[in-house]
């Protein structure tokens, strides 16, 4: 059929494009240079997650959100061909944007699901990439240990969520492109394209999660604005978190109507509630409820040992939950154990933004009561996991290599090295 030919193809550029941009990834960030093979093994396991995706939800029909978003996006996609979508469709955020997204593109490439399932693998994978080239760069790594290579690409929920049906993968890519932007080295100048980027991931994540970008960015540009005295720095990083927070009031507003009014009512909890008893039969996941959450501190329970342990009888929550605890078992060992200037490394403005990030998006998971969402969102706090992760490992090379710059210059200048 001419739509599995489309599909066939497509994923075949993705993987072409794939291969290409590991390769230049490799050769314009030396700390990556001898990781090529091991991204290229990465690659392959996501090659892998992705074609058991697409057997097990297209070839077998087993149905989740991603079949709804699916049967939506071509009914829209035939509305578009007819010249019969109305106008008030193309002002839709949320699940509705990425139908909307879905079927703009099956009605321009004619391509079947299976395409998609690529693509977001693809754009998974590119967001990991970017957030791990930008850590290289950002704190100047001299080489990047194959196995925080492993940890940033081989994540299992990545792969097992990101080439879904879902807008997990895109939100990554967006991630991805944001992270590149704060963790610019401030001695090089932002080119056209970079600013460009950001734009495009910001306003896109926006687009498909306005909450997760209010974090992102607002985190990020408190984390700038944080550690300097420039009053225009600062006055942007304000400006930039007071519009993605107004922003984003308005877009959950569009999304869900008369959810703040709720809110602002009952309280939250109460309103999260109330849903929950309405959802709790929508799927097959929505299987526990927090009892008097805490605000950040629950959601951050949940960032660091979701799914609990109680679930984790059947494989996929067992290899999830492990991972979790791998995840905030390294962090924890990376900055305990490495010999690091931990009190300069906190003041740092990645570490900083990492951080208030990971707080908003806590609290957003506070009131999540959908083990399933909660652990697709929690996806999106690993890039700020893995830039805390990654920080002292990397700092730790740069003291080292000073600290051996400066033995060598004592060897080669022992009267001058003596008179300091």
């Amino acid at each position: 059929m001419i739509d599995d030919a489309i599909s066939t193809l497509i994923l075949f550029l993705c993987g072409v494009f794939l291969v290409m941009f590991i390769q230049r990834v490799c050769n314009r960030q030396p700390a990556l240079k001898h990781a090529f093979p091991i991204l290229l093994f990465c690659l392959t396991l996501w090659s892998l997650a992705t074609c058991f995706s697409i057997d097990y939800h297209i070839r077998q029909g087993v149905e989740y959100d991603g079949t709804a978003h699916d049967r939506e996006a071509h009914y829209i996609a035939n509305q578009i061909k007819n010249f019969n979508l109305h106008s008030s469709s193309w002002m839709v955020i949320g699940n509705n944007g990425y139908r909307l997204f879905l079927g703009v593109f099956y009605a321009l490439t004619n391509a079947g699901p299976v395409a998609i399932y690529g693509i977001n693998a693809a754009f998974g994978y590119l967001g990991m990439l970017l957030v791990l080239e930008s850590s290289c760069r950002y704190f100047h790594a001299k080489r990047c240990p194959a196995i925080l290579v492993l940890t940033a690409m081989a994540l299992p929920s990545m792969m097992l969520w990101s080439p879904k049906n879902l807008k997990e993968g895109s939100i990554i890519f967006c991630i991805g492109l944001i992270v590149r932007w704060f963790a610019h080295p401030t001695e090089s100048k932002k080119a056209f394209g970079d600013h460009l980027s950001f734009a495009f991931g910001s306003v896109l994540l926006f687009y498909f999660r306005p909450h997760i970008a209010a974090a992102w960015v607002g985190g990020m540009a408190i984390g700038a604005a944080q550690p300097t005295k420039s009053l225009p720095k600062a006055f942007f990083a304000s400006i930039a978190f007071l519009s993605i927070g107004i922003s984003a009031f308005y877009a959950v507003e569009i999304a869900k109507p008369g959810f703040n009014q709720e809110v602002a009512d009952q309280g939250l909890t109460e309103t999260m509630n109330s849903r929950y008893e309405t959802r709790m039969h929508m799927g097959n996941t929505a299987i526990y409820r927090q009892t008097n959450p805490i605000p950040v501190g629950t959601g951050l329970m949940i960032i660091l040992l979701s799914p609990p342990p109680y679930l984790w009888a059947s494989p996929p929550w067992l290899i999830l939950g492990l991972e979790s605890l791998f995840l905030t078992s390294a962090s924890l060992a990376s900055w305990m154990l490495t010999k690091v200037q931990r009190l300069q490394l906190v003041r740092d403005s990645i570490v900083i933004g990492s951080l208030y990030t990971i707080i908003f998006l806590a609290f957003f998971l506070t009131y999540s009561y959908n083990v399933g969402l909660a652990v697709r969102q929690k996806m999106q706090v690993t890039p700020a996991i893995l830039l805390l992760l990654a920080a002292p490992v990397f700092q730790a090379q740069h003291l080292r290599s000073r600290a051996t710059k400066r033995l060598s210059d004592s060897e080669i200048f022992p009267e001058s090295s003596t008179a300091k």
